[in-house]
């Protein structure tokens, strides 16, 4: 019997007997530094792609509105429509391309929601917060409607311990019977204690006491929330401003302000800020170079929204709510000498636009774009059951000159108002640059 050929070059292999080990033995540990990685460059993302995404989130939430009960800023809050009916409703684009329907353009759709909306408000006996909550009660009413479920959708962040429930529980109450009005029935007591029981077990009020407080209400906020409000959120500022160091409390806030717009933008809720405000000094007056962007279009205004650019790099709509001389024999009364008591003069609420970093693309990018509201302002007065605002001269003009409804609404509506009345009823309406 003749045995196979070898393989070339194969070496022998013996079989492993118990004196041999059938492992081999470690490798000393090498401990010289490896050289690290790079990071590999980040992909760009191009502006096509990120005005796709941005479009796709809006459709996404179906472009929903809170009313605020009023015609006129619910027209200041879509764009400068007509305005001056009664209660809206909270209403989707439905797909109408930018383009309004008769009833949009004269009553307006109210703010939109997914927004940080900051509202700087002065006022007596809950005028300034009076705009808050006809927001928040316009979503429990609609809540009430489309919902059974006691689910919270309202989360308050009290921050003084000073929430003027009793002026939400009169507004809720007089919204309630005013729905009940419009719809041909007769208000029941009954039924409005019911519909005010179930609208209160939907809101939730805390008591927070610095920012540590409003991060952990944030990281425990139920999905259902729809309004988160912050009132004021200016103390809170204030006092880290004060207490800790530059850095770390620009830091702080820079890292809060991110959260609550991502907050808004990616679970569609309103977010809204309160924010006092201050007296304008006479040197601050006399100087514009230093006033920025966030002024009043009216000169003769006397405050400034708390906090300047502060609280500017919280908000995407920024709303400035401020008394003026509803009549000239007002101003007179007003500015005209010593001994004049407060009494004696009849004010009109100013709600203008400061900031508006809310783009309305619009249907084939027909929209306003961004600022497309900013300087836009109307004149509101306090309804005679104080449940709300109402339009202060019932007809709006706009001062950028036209015709709405056939009417000529070039800016001056004195032929309408009166001769007897001051600037802000002269040149109401939407806009005007320096008053």
């Amino acid at each position: 019997m003749s045995t196979p050929p070898a393989i070339a070059d194969q070496p022998a292999i013996d079989p492993p007997t118990l004196d041999q080990p059938t492992t081999t033995e470690p490798r000393p540990q090498d401990d010289t530094p490896q050289p690290e990685s790079e990071p590999q460059p980040a992909i760009p993302i191009t502006a096509d792609l990120l005005l796709e995404l941005e479009l796709k989130q809006r459709e996404r939430f179906g472009g929903e509105r809170v009313s605020t009960g009023c015609g006129l800023l619910d027209g200041l809050f879509d764009g400068g429509v007509g305005g001056g009916g009664e209660t809206g409703s909270m209403r989707g684009d439905e797909g109408d391309g930018g383009n309004k329907t008769r009833d949009d353009r004269n009553h307006g759709r109210g703010v939109e929601r997914g927004i940080v909306l900051g509202v700087s408000a002065e006022g007596r006996e809950g005028e300034g917060v009076l705009l808050s909550l006809s927001l928040l009660t316009s979503l429990l009413l609609s809540h009430l409607t489309t919902s059974d479920a006691a689910e919270p959708i309202i989360q308050i962040l009290d921050t003084t311990g000073t929430f003027p429930l009793t002026t939400l529980l009169h507004v809720l109450k007089s919204r309630l019977s005013q729905t009940l009005t419009s719809t041909h029935k007769p208000p029941n007591p009954k039924e409005i204690t019911t519909n005010l029981t179930k609208a209160l077990e939907t809101i939730s009020i805390t008591r927070v006491f610095d920012i540590k407080g409003i991060w952990e209400i944030l990281s425990e906020l139920p999905t259902t929330t729809q309004l988160l409000l912050i009132h004021p959120i200016t103390p809170l500022l204030s006092s880290l401003l004060a207490t800790a160091a530059k850095p770390d409390a620009h830091a702080l806030i820079t890292s809060l302000a991110n959260t609550l717009h991502s907050l808004a933008h990616t679970q569609n809720v309103l977010v809204v800020l309160g924010n006092t405000t201050t007296a304008i000094s006479t040197f601050y007056a006399a100087n514009p170079a230093i006033q920025g962007a966030n002024r009043s279009v009216f000169m003769s205004a006397t405050v400034k929204p708390g906090l300047g650019q502060v609280f500017e790099q919280f908000v995407d709509l920024h709303v400035l709510v401020h008394g003026l001389p509803r009549g000239r024999a007002d101003a007179e009364v007003l500015y005209g000498g010593e001994g004049v008591e407060d009494r004696d003069v009849k004010y009109a609420f100013v709600c203008e636009v400061l900031r508006d970093e809310c783009p309305d693309l619009g249907g084939g990018g027909g929209g306003r774009g961004f600022g497309g509201r900013e300087e836009m302002w109307v004149p509101v007065v306090v309804r005679a059951d104080g449940g709300w605002f109402e339009g202060a001269f019932g007809e709006m003009g706009r001062a950028d000159g036209g015709v709405e409804g056939g009417i000529d609404t070039g800016g001056i509506v004195e032929e309408r108002v009166g001769l007897g009345v001051g600037n802000v009823a002269k040149v109401f309406g939407f806009g005007g640059r320096r008053v």
